[in-house]
């Protein structure tokens, strides 16, 4: 593997009703892109900042980069991640493009099938069924956590 990133699509609320802080770790490699670990949490902003460390910390290799979306919500929150930590984070900026155009403009590489999931994992059916269930699904986090890791 030549690289780790991790990507988050990032959210505060504790609400059983809001949306969920997506993560996922993916390897870069010459023949594609592997998400080794993914996970989804609501949680309020210091749990949050503590669970974002301690993946980084226990990650081996150590992800490159901690990247985060810079759109509406994960602003204050990316804030007080430059203040509170030290993660090696970076900002990425969604663009214009809806959820369904950003998707679309990764379909190519898993249709060519360069990015892959693992066979087992305690995360894959949550995961898998979010994938499926896009776009008339109503938690979406890990697939705009998963079309910020391929796209970037």
């Amino acid at each position: 593997m030549e690289w780790m990133g991790h990507f988050w699509d990032l959210s505060t609320g504790q609400s059983e009703l809001g949306d969920y802080s997506a993560y996922q770790s993916w390897g870069v490699a010459q023949e594609g892109y592997y998400v080794v670990d993914a996970g989804r949490w609501r949680l309020g902003l210091d749990s949050l900042a503590a669970k974002m460390k301690l993946l980084y910390e226990q990650g081996r290799p150590r992800a490159r980069y901690v990247v985060v979306e810079e759109a509406g919500n994960s602003i204050p929150v990316i804030q007080y991640l430059k203040s509170h930590t030290k993660l090696p984070l970076m900002t990425v900026k969604p663009g214009t493009a809806n959820k369904v155009a950003r998707v679309q403009g990764i379909q190519g590489l898993i249709e060519a099938g360069r990015a892959w999931v693992p066979a087992q994992a305690p995360w894959l059916t949550e995961f898998m069924d979010e994938m499926a269930a896009f776009p008339g699904t109503r938690y979406d986090d890990q697939v705009d956590a998963m079309s910020m890791a391929l796209a970037y």
